[in-house]
C-alpha cells in the first residue's frame, strides 16, 4: 500500500467490483494482478441462450419414431 495510486483504488468507492489473480512459477516467480471495474449493468452481461446437445435431437428423434411405430401397429 505504498503506492498512492494503488492505494486510492483499493480503499476509494469509486470501483464495485475487483477481481484478483495469483500465477506462481516462471522467472520471477509470484506474479499479483488486480483490476478494478464499475459496478455491473444489464448491458456489460450479454445474454445467452441454452444449445441443445446432439444427444438430445438424437433423444427427440427417436422418441417421434416410437410415437410413429406405436401409432402404426395400432
Amino acid at each position: 500500500m505504498n503506492s498512492p495510486g494503488h492505494r486510492a483504488n483499493i480503499l476509494g468507492d469509486s470501483f464495485k467490483v475487483a477481481g484478483v489473480a495469483l500465477a506462481t512459477g516462471g522467472t520471477y516467480g509470484t506474479y499479483w494482478t488486480v483490476d478494478f471495474g464499475g459496478a455491473l449493468t444489464a448491458a456489460s452481461v450479454l445474454p445467452t441462450s441454452p444449445v441443445p446437445e446432439p444427444a438430445s435431437y438424437l433423444l427427440m428423434g427417436l422418441g417421434l419414431v416410437a410415437m410413429g411405430v406405436a401409432r402404426r401397429r395400432r
